[in-house]
């Protein structure tokens, strides 16, 4: 196995992904999201479909249809016109055919919160739910101003799956290592492309990153991105792994309706203070930043 080349590849892929994420709302060609990748569009189709097991439209299909998801369920203020051309379809009736074919019921079906086990169904995968429950958190909640942090990444793109997860972020922690990046102000952060509510979980795009100096500007083992200057609500965790996602789900039924605001354009991520292997105990310690404008 020719180590060097494959990660050569797998960057590749990875450069698209988040190529794709951020101009969804963009008309996507082929030779446009292959260009991306620096292979011909012959070569990129059959490439991308063995490493991501679909075909770039599909792909990004699938990823639009799962952004309007989104919208339905945290952004009551858009209509559903709205939130097609948004999501980039190219026409509210494209949109519709979409949204039917891969959830199995309408679009404003879907808002009301109908036929959840059928969406579940419809994706062939388990909705996400907690291992266990836990009571209704009390968190102290802090509104800040985020600066722009310039972080360097690897993707794991098999899923909210820890030991994918772990072995994405100790894949980092070596290249760290390697080129010398860690400072004292050094910010560890794991930014999640997919709501599990949503998308189907082996499906659900995972970023280990950590802020790099800004003289870095591209890599060949990790992919640099900017996370721009936003207001975030931030919210401070400390829990198991499987109680994460019970945090997000209480955060989005319990705080974001009566906050006043709604969720901006950038995913929510968070910040690790402590990560298993550093303690022993395998708790997390960490805060939830969700970025969010008023309504």
């Amino acid at each position: 196995m020719n180590i060097a080349s494959r990660a050569e590849y797998r960057n590749r892929i990875e450069r698209v992904v988040i190529y794709i994420h951020e101009h969804l709302h963009e008309p996507l060609d082929l030779k446009t999201v292959a260009a991306e990748s620096n292979f011909s569009p012959y070569h990129f189709h059959r490439i991308f479909h063995g490493a991501m097991s679909e075909t770039p439209q599909d792909y990004i299909t699938r990823l639009r249809v799962e952004r309007a998801a989104n919208f339905l369920m945290k952004n009551h203020e858009m209509s559903i016109t709205d939130i097609a051309m948004e999501c980039g379809f190219s026409s509210p009736s494209t949109f519709a055919r979409s949204f039917k074919n891969y959830y199995g019921v309408t679009a404003r079906e879907y808002s009301k919160g109908r036929n959840l086990r059928s969406l579940a169904d419809a994706c062939n995968s388990q909705v996400c739910t907690m291992a266990v429950d836990i009571p209704t958190p009390q968190w102290q909640v802090v509104m800040r101003d985020i600066p722009r942090r310039h972080i360097a990444y690897l993707a794991n793109l098999k899923g909210y799956s820890l030991p994918e997860i772990c072995d994405t972020w100790l894949r980092l922690d070596r290249w760290a290592q390697a080129h010398s990046v860690y400072r004292d102000d050094t910010v560890m952060l794991g930014i999640s492309l997919d709501d599990p509510e949503i998308t189907p979980t082996k499906k659900c795009r995972y970023l280990a990153g950590i802020t790099i100096p800004t003289d870095i500007k591209k890599d060949r083992v990790v992919g640099v991105l900017d996370i721009p200057a936003q207001t975030c609500a931030v919210f401070h965790v400390e829990c198991r792994a499987d109680q994460i996602q019970g945090h997000y789900q209480s955060i989005y039924k319990d705080w974001l309706p009566d906050s006043g605001m709604q969720p901006g354009d950038f995913p929510c991520y968070e910040v690790y203070l402590k990560i298993p292997g550093q303690s022993g105990d395998g708790d997390y310690s960490l805060d939830i930043h969700i970025p969010v404008r008023p309504i």
